[in-house]
């Protein structure tokens, strides 16, 4: 196999895993135009059976180039997929703040809440 662990990252994008928190594929298709940047890896992938090119849809400009994860490459992909970064305690806090302060009048209210025990991430592991 010539393909590189960067040239995974074009896999996770094909199939829209490049994110941590996102495990399950949800799409498998990549539109390079001609001279896309990614070219050169993508044909190295499609040379070791992990992409493939489909055939341009009408609707696509005619220079644009269609390619595709093949279940080997899924395979590849899903098992090199970047992990969940482990973050620190505020760190997570504040992200739920983001996600759940509209609810509360101030920050303090917010922590009040997100220290009760009975949250998922305040039970010990």
């Amino acid at each position: 196999m010539s393909s590189t662990q960067s040239d995974y990252k074009i896999l996770h994008h094909t199939l829209g895993i490049s994110k941590p928190d996102v495990t399950e594929p949800y799409r498998n298709h990549f539109v390079a135009g001609a001279g896309h940047s990614d070219l050169p890896a993508i044909k190295r992938l499609c040379d070791d059976g992990l992409m493939m090119q489909s055939k341009t849809p009408e609707f696509f400009r005619k220079d644009d180039l269609v390619f595709f994860v093949t279940e080997e490459g899924k395979k590849i992909a899903i098992e090199t997929q970047p992990m969940p970064e482990k973050l620190p305690r505020s760190k997570a806090r504040y992200r739920r703040y983001l996600e759940f302060g509209d609810c509360f009048d101030s920050f303090i209210e917010f922590c009040r809440w997100d220290a009760l025990p009975e949250h998922s991430w305040n039970q010990k592991q």
